[in-house]
């Protein structure tokens, strides 16, 4: 009578050995199914990610050769009649193609604007001092300035630590 027992048991010992064998390998194919489709998914993210810096990327240097022409023509005297209100008419078309500047202005050799695209910019001598970080003349680099609070020229400011923005009152 216990040999049959005992085989009962083992036989139900080794249908639950089997069934943990089995939900182990079910549980591990899962887990490396998982952790492959994170990799997949970050892999694509990543593409993504580069393809989207790529055309950022040329997009920006389309617009900055764009204000490049344009105020190279500028420059170079092909606006009909020099003065200054011809001039600023002109910068004032070249924005209507260009909503991510806010306004384009000229400034003679002292520094003062002699031509705008926003007429609250005429007469001002804007420091030029500090605009961009120094780096080698030599360097082909994208280089940003300080942050700056207000629209434009007029009525707007550099930030820095000591005056952050929102302690001005600029336009």
């Amino acid at each position: 009578m216990k040999a049959p027992l005992l085989r009962r048991h083992a036989a139900t010992l080794g249908f639950a050995a089997l069934m943990l064998v089995l939900a182990a390998v079910v549980a591990a194919a899962t887990a490396y199914h998982l952790v492959h489709l994170r990799s997949v998914e970050l892999q694509r993210l990543g593409d993504a990610a580069a393809h989207h810096a790529r055309v950022f990327e040329s997009h920006l240097s389309h617009s900055l050769n764009v204000v490049d022409l344009t105020l190279g023509n500028l420059a170079d005297g092909d606006v009909p009649g020099s003065d200054p209100a011809a001039r600023s008419a002109h910068l004032r078309l070249a924005l209507r193609h260009a909503p991510y500047l806010r306004s384009l202005s000229i400034l003679d050799p002292d520094g003062r604007v002699v031509a705008s695209s926003e007429p609250a910019n005429l007469g001002l001598q804007p420091a030029l001092g500090r605009l961009q970080p120094e780096t080698a003349p030599e360097a082909v680099l994208l280089r940003f300035g300080r942050p700056w609070e207000g629209r434009d020229m007029a009525g707007g400011r550099a930030t820095t630590a000591d005056t952050p923005v929102g302690s001005g009152t600029p336009n």
